[in-house]
């Protein structure tokens, strides 16, 4: 089957590019004559037996005067796209197209069309990731595999927008476009051009005029609902050399207050314009503090496209019930190494770290080295969620090591299958029943 998909991808490829010019070019009357013209083609080839040679000529003809009409029928209009700040995965949106007219004519009848950068599926993704739903599918389109190759070209291309029909547009005027878009995935999707069609005077061919417009839209990923009633793990928790201390490796450049040096002091507290125009030694004091300090720990070290989706939404909805003014929220996730990324307390915005987890992709680092990073952050900690995309021995390793440093927990393990056995304090979110399972958390506690 593999043989036959390698044999069969590069004809994907090639079809599905200029079908969609095509589309865009000719009506649906347009559509209509192109397939009237194959069919008198065909009845028409023996023209002693039947007129329809004659039909077939005249159609011919209309559509290729069609055609060079429409060359010389282009509307003359400025356009500018005008996008939101973000959009959800999954969650249609719409947004505004300036058309503004240019010429010296009232421009009617337009259409406009906004072309996001198609992405090409790999050959290797092609092969290893099967569309959802496939199984269902006929033998014949599961050996084709074509509604595979369409489905991961949407995927990876990210964004889906519907052609809009422009009100007329007066001379020296402009008109705005309501255009309706949905995003197929979380992360950065890139709008290429805007395409802006007039029909002929015939009605059977559209004039094209493409706009190079480069934009990019921010998609975060799509979020669950968790009850307003669910309380997070753990509480205060020491936090030496407070808030400014906590967002650094080391000490922390501000300060409190200043005082006299007292044996024992560390030289790097040493504040030294105070110590010059005082001529002896000042040291910075700096101030302990206890706060909630959550860390949002982010299973991505396995390659499965279904899994990670919904362990990103998983924690982006956490990291939006976490989020509060006085507490501390720090993402960790692997990547080249392990990233961790707070916010609360002025440090940073929820929205921030929504645009963190919207770029996370799957890591081929080991589970090990994402683990230790968290067992060297544990003593700040005042609680851990810990959304997972596997249950087995290195994450269950890291779930009884911070139980035993004491750190409160809520672990949640996303499953492809219903899960038989059972971990006291840890939830198994099945695919396609995750907000299901997370409205239970709110009479759960988790790990202790």
């Amino acid at each position: 089957m593999s043989r036959m998909h390698r044999f069969i991808y590069p004809g994907h490829v090639r079809i599905t590019r200029p079908n969609d010019k095509r589309s865009r070019r000719s009506s649906e009357m347009g559509r209509f004559i192109l397939t009237g013209i194959v069919i008198t083609a065909a009845l028409g080839i023996d023209t002693d037996l039947t007129l329809s040679y004659q039909l077939f000529a005249f159609l011919l003809g209309l559509y290729v005067l069609a055609g060079f009409a429409s060359r010389y029928n282009k509307p003359n209009v400025s356009v500018k796209r005008l996008l939101p700040v973000f959009a959800t995965a999954g969650e249609a949106f719409t947004y505004q197209v300036r058309v503004k007219n240019e010429g010296d004519k009232v421009e009617k009848d337009l259409r406009i069309t906004d072309q996001p950068r198609v992405i090409v599926p790999p050959l290797e993704e092609y092969l290893q990731t099967p569309e959802p739903g496939e199984e269902r599918r006929n033998a014949y389109d599961r050996f084709i595999g074509f509604h595979r190759y369409i489905w991961l070209q949407r995927r990876k291309t990210g964004l889906m927008v519907e052609s809009e029909k422009v009100p007329a547009v007066p001379i020296g005027g402009e008109s705005i476009v309501q255009m309706k878009a949905e995003p197929l995935r979380r992360g950065v999707v890139d709008l290429t051009q805007l395409i802006v069609s007039q029909p002929d005077p015939t009605g059977l061919v559209y004039g094209l005029t493409r706009f190079e417009q480069q934009d990019q839209l921010i998609v975060l990923p799509k979020r669950y609902i968790i009850s307003p009633a669910y309380v997070p793990p753990g509480g205060r928790h020491y936090q030496p050399g407070g808030v400014n201390e906590s967002q650094s490796v080391g000490e922390s450049d501000e300060f409190v207050s200043l005082r006299d040096y007292r044996e024992g002091d560390r030289v790097r507290r040493i504040h030294w314009p105070s110590s010059a125009k005082r001529n002896k030694p000042v040291v910075k004091e700096f101030r302990d503090e206890y706060f909630v300090r959550q860390a949002l720990v982010l299973d991505n070290c396995l390659d499965d496209w279904e899994l990670l989706e919904e362990v990103v939404s998983v924690a982006a909805s956490f990291a939006v019930t976490l989020e509060q003014s006085d507490s501390l929220l720090d993402l960790m996730f692997l990547a080249d190494r392990v990233h961790t990324f707070t916010i609360g307390r002025g440090l940073a915005y929820g929205q921030q770290l929504l645009e963190v987890l919207a770029t996370i992709q799957p890591s081929k680092k080991r589970f090990e080295t994402l683990s230790m990073s968290v067992l060297r952050h544990a003593r700040l900690l005042s609680g851990c969620v810990l959304v997972l995309m596997s249950w087995d021995e290195d994450r269950l390793a890291l779930v009884t090591q911070l139980s035993h440093l004491n750190v409160p927990l809520e672990v949640l393990v996303l499953t492809r299958n219903d899960v038989s056995a059972t971990q006291e304090g840890v939830h198994f979110l099945k695919l396609g029943e995750v907000e299901a399972g997370l409205a239970k958390l709110t009479s759960s506690r988790g790990v202790r």
